[in-house]
């Protein structure tokens, strides 16, 4: 009976695995299934050992269990190490310190269950299980943030972390009161899997659904804003950027709709700032300038993902204001115009400086460079596009502050454009608004 049970528990492990796979292989950007599909694999090692293998033989000290107690610990410990990994992808999308911290804890766990002694592995079992249920915990954590931020179909996440959570504890009593028993978490193994597959296949369906909502919508709005000549002025708009990025989000649909879905909301904060004309005179709070950079950056990454980019802020963010369009413009104008086809490790850099009296914004590039006469005709001269976002801004800062941009460059080294701005500028403005008046 045993061996017909861990065949079919191995069996249902193999197949989820098989499944994640095949997501995988259709969603191609969706590496986070690698690592679901590896949890399938150390989770069907860990169920097949554990059938044939019992735990509490580790605590008998007239036996040795040889190898088999090994490999039983090294899949037992890499199991949070692919929760861990896996949970993080797709919920919080990358790893923080501790996180990393947790998985190399991990790994060596893993390593040292296969070379440590037999006399050893009783306690080495013990952390390992701990780790285990922190990793089972933490993911269910993410589930529940997710459910609150309107993501229903995580609740089969929870459920499944909520239930192993509950049977590794239950399994844990039963070793020491009933040694003989098989541990429930083999029987629930199965489950466990089968509703985390259940849920990636909802949320899948969900996440192409509502991608291709919103690109028609956006597709839609950008058809009327291409026909108001002011309204693409004012913005400096590209309705080739606009196409690009669709079909971009597209094509996203098909490889990774989480991918897709991030690129939508990036493009929606993107028109959502661009085309809010109230605040294109004037100026706007930093916080607003810096969401349209950083959603105009999250396009670009997906369209050239060689270059790197580098946020230099003081920490939290500076509460004072800039001229809308004034920082993004200088990235885009780095992004297509900075970098040889064969740029070695492209870079874009922006800065932000406290001063007494100022604030200083750079944003830098390690491209082409420019000479002298070019440097000179970027704030001088509109003969091509590249000039006029720059022109622009150097014109409004002017204006408006009576500096404008710093640019300095040489061929081979790279470009830097900067701006500075009075701490209050609100202030600043009416004061200098009094002064034309008189």
């Amino acid at each position: 009976m045993a061996n017909v049970f861990r065949s079919f528990c191995f069996v249902a492990c193999l197949i989820t695995g098989i499944y994640g796979c095949i997501i995988f292989y259709h969603f191609r950007n969706a590496k986070r299934m690698l690592w679901f599909a590896l949890l399938c694999l150390v989770m069907a090692v860990n169920v097949n050992f554990t059938i044939s293998f019992y735990p509490h033989r580790l605590f008998d000290a007239g036996q040795s269990a040889g190898i088999n107690a090994n490999i039983f610990l090294c899949s037992y410990a890499l199991t949070p190490l692919c929760v861990c990994l896996y949970t993080h992808f797709y919920g919080d999308r990358k790893l923080s310190s501790k996180s990393m911290a947790f998985c190399y804890s991990c790994f060596v766990l893993s390593v040292l269950s296969l070379i440590m002694p037999f006399s050893s592995l009783p306690y080495l079992f013990l952390v390992i299980v701990g780790f285990t249920l922190v990793s089972y915990a933490g993911a269910f954590d993410i589930a529940m943030k997710s459910m609150r931020n309107g993501e229903k179909y995580f609740i089969f996440q929870a459920a499944a972390y909520a239930l192993i959570f509950l049977v590794t504890v239950i399994g844990l009593i039963i070793s020491y009161v009933c040694p003989k028993l098989m541990s429930p978490r083999v029987f629930c193994t199965p489950f466990f899997l089968l509703l985390h597959a259940f849920m990636m296949t909802t949320q899948y369906r969900t996440s192409i659904l509502k991608t291709k909502k919103l690109s028609a919508s956006l597709a839609d709005t950008i058809e009327r804003i291409t026909h108001s000549d002011n309204a693409l002025m004012c913005t400096q708009m590209k309705a080739d950027f606009l196409y690009n990025t669709l079909d971009l989000i597209s094509k996203k649909c098909d490889e990774d709709p989480y991918e897709a879905e991030d690129l939508t909301v990036s493009l929606s904060k993107y028109l959502r700032h661009t085309l809010n004309f109230k605040q294109l005179k004037g100026i706007v709070p930093l916080s607003n300038e810096i969401e349209l950079t950083k959603a105009f950056i999250a396009i670009e990454k997906a369209k050239n993902p060689k270059i790197k980019f580098e946020y230099r802020f003081p920490d939290p963010l500076p509460d004072f204001h800039v001229p809308p369009l004034s920082i993004q413009p200088l990235v885009e104008n780095a992004i297509y115009h900075a970098f040889d086809e064969d740029q070695p490790n492209p870079k874009i850099t922006i800065t932000i400086i406290p001063y007494r009296d100022y604030y200083h914004i750079d944003v830098s590039d390690n491209g082409m460079g420019m000479d002298e006469q070019k440097v000179e005709d970027l704030t001088t001269t509109l003969s091509d596009s590249a000039r006029i976002g720059v022109y622009n801004i150097h014109t409004r800062l002017i204006e408006l502050f009576r500096k404008g941009l710093v640019i300095q460059s040489a061929p081979g080294v790279g470009t830097s454009i900067s701006f500075v701005v009075p701490p209050d500028a609100i202030a600043y403005l009416k004061a200098k608004e009094m002064e034309d008046q008189e």
